[in-house]
């Protein structure tokens, strides 16, 4: 069951400080629901892993649970450009998901970029190279 604003904006609170909160829903995730919460000059996205009761492979069940230790790895090891999770809560005390927080990075997805050839071409060379570092 997805959780509405209101609740995200009380995760927010809880993990990084009061807001108020502007955002709302942020259409990045997939598997996850995703917010995307501005306050002052500060920007973060909250992800919440799906309920336990939706349809899962056995290898999604819980996965979040590793990302803010591949996100360090990532951040110590490469330099491919992932936020830090600054916040994250995996004993489902607040709410019955696991979650993260992190500072929403600057820049478009590539999928949304308008770029001519040349620019396109440098940017799947940089992304190949963020592929290489990572494996």
């Amino acid at each position: 069951m997805p959780i509405d604003p209101q609740q995200a904006s009380q995760l927010l609170d809880h993990n990084i400080g009061p807001g108020p909160w502007q955002g709302g829903s942020f259409g990045a995730g997939r598997f996850s629901q995703t917010f995307l919460a501005q306050a002052a000059d500060r920007s973060y996205v909250l992800r919440l892993a799906p309920d336990d009761s939706g349809l899962q492979l056995f290898y999604e069940r819980r996965m979040m649970r590793q990302e803010p230790a591949i996100h360090q790895r990532l951040l110590t090891e490469t330099s491919v450009p992932v936020p830090p999770i600054i916040a994250h809560d995996f004993s489902r005390s607040l709410i019955d998901r696991d979650y993260v927080v992190m500072p929403l990075l600057p820049g478009q997805p590539l999928s949304q970029a308008h770029l001519g050839r040349s620019q396109r071409n440098l940017a799947l060379s940089e992304w190949g190279s963020y592929v290489v570092q990572i494996h």
